[in-house]
């Protein structure tokens, strides 16, 4: 008769019983490790056989593949019997339990991989990149909402790239604060990099903006929201963190107002607090004029630049050096060509006016700006007025061309 060659792949667990075990689950509930194994010179009957009684039965839940030695000398398939001797539980398989052996010539492991996600459930997209999409997930034994960053291999072929998702993966591992998304678990697999996180169940705080009447924030509210994104930039910039990537997408609000940082992908670590960078990168409207000169430069004045931007734009509605190109705006940077509305307080001018002071060693730094009266107040300073409905700015413009 015919050997007819065969390739299967199972969901398989690996369980410790005596003997090294695997257990196959028919049904699929159990996918925590996946192995694919190529069959050849069955017969057509021990073909049917080993499907019929060992895989295709309703009433069979799960088959055993036994290695019964180190070098794979035979394979035993098990079926286990309703009736399951309890006396002979701490035997691999019970006395009623029909077992068929197909001898080690008969197949070939070629792979085993664990199912890097088997303790989630995954749901929908929450969002998505070109290199990375970000999935809603809750753990199935607490239920605990998440959300995994699923990065693709083939598509970070780049070295480069895989060198910044590197950095990206070490510098969340040292993250532990408030008001930054926390890193839950990094599972590296085959096919895809995941990165399990904190879920943070609201919106960005450019959707924020975007509910708002005037598309802008009262300075009140600002002052509460700006304060709590500097604490965990601040905590960032002590441990030599720079993030090179704040910008309104990247500043997330919940229903109680709390703010997490996220996206840590372009992000860097030194090893003394102000070493120099060269690496262009950035968000056009955003850019340290220092980076658009492309020359060498510390991460935390850019990062105090891009918050300043951050800043105006959230208590006006626009960027401060909105154009109609790239270039146009590269220009107004770099000629420091913005103006603060007069509705704005005189102390916010002041601290918004140091942040974006073009001489990155004059900037003002994280720490001075929690120590800023318009932070420390909350954004209770007199003297300020909100213009008419009529005197409102333009919208605010989209703008996630991200430069790397």
């Amino acid at each position: 008769m015919m050997a007819k060659p065969i390739t299967t792949l199972i969901d398989l667990k690996i369980q410790e019983m005596g003997q090294k075990k695997i257990k196959a689950s028919h049904t699929s509930k159990i996918p925590s490790l996946r192995i694919s194994t190529q069959v050849g010179s069955f017969t057509d009957h021990e073909e049917s056989q080993f499907y019929t009684d060992s895989l295709s039965s309703e009433e069979c839940s799960a088959v055993q593949l036994i290695r019964r030695t180190a070098d794979l000398k035979d394979l035993i398939l098990t079926k286990p019997s309703k009736s399951h001797d309890k006396k002979h539980s701490d035997l691999p398989f019970g006395p009623k339990t029909r077992a068929f052996i197909i001898p080690a010539k008969n197949f070939e492991i070629v792979n085993i991989e664990m199912d890097p996600l088997e303790n989630y459930n995954i749901w929908s997209d929450i969002g998505r990149g070109s290199y990375a999409v970000v999935k809603f997930a809750t753990q199935k034994v607490t239920g605990q909402k998440l959300a995994i960053k699923i990065y693709e291999k083939q598509k970070i072929q780049d070295p480069m790239r895989q060198k910044s998702i590197n950095r990206e993966v070490k510098i969340m591992k040292l993250l532990k604060h408030q008001n930054i998304v926390e890193l839950i678990e990094d599972i590296n697999a085959e096919k895809n990099l995941y990165l399990v996180m904190e879920y943070v169940q609201g919106f960005s705080l450019q959707a924020h903006i975007m509910k708002q009447p005037w598309k802008r924030l009262e300075e009140v509210e600002a002052a509460e929201i700006f304060g709590q994104f500097m604490q965990g930039l601040a905590y960032c910039h002590r441990i030599n963190i720079s993030h090179r990537d704040i910008k309104l997408e990247n500043v997330l609000i919940n229903k109680f107002h709390q703010i997490k940082l996220i996206d840590f992908g372009f992000s860097t670590i030194s090893a003394t607090k102000n070493k120099k960078s060269y690496i262009y990168c950035g968000t056009p409207n955003y850019m340290a004029p220092e980076i658009i000169k492309k020359i060498d430069y510390a991460g935390p004045p850019v990062d105090i630049w891009a918050s300043g931007v951050l800043l105006y734009t959230i208590v006006t509605g626009v960027f401060p050096f909105s154009s109609t190109s790239e270039s146009k705006v590269f220009k107004r940077i770099l000629r420091n060509d913005y103006k603060i509305p007069d509705y704005i307080s005189y102390s916010l001018k002041q601290l918004i006016s140091q942040m974006l002071q073009p001489n990155p060693e004059l900037r003002f730094t994280a720490e001075q700006i929690i120590e800023h009266n318009w932070v420390k107040n909350k954004g209770k300073i007199p003297g300020k007025a909100m213009p008419l409905s009529g005197d409102s700015m333009d919208v605010i413009i989209d703008d996630d061309n991200f430069i790397y």
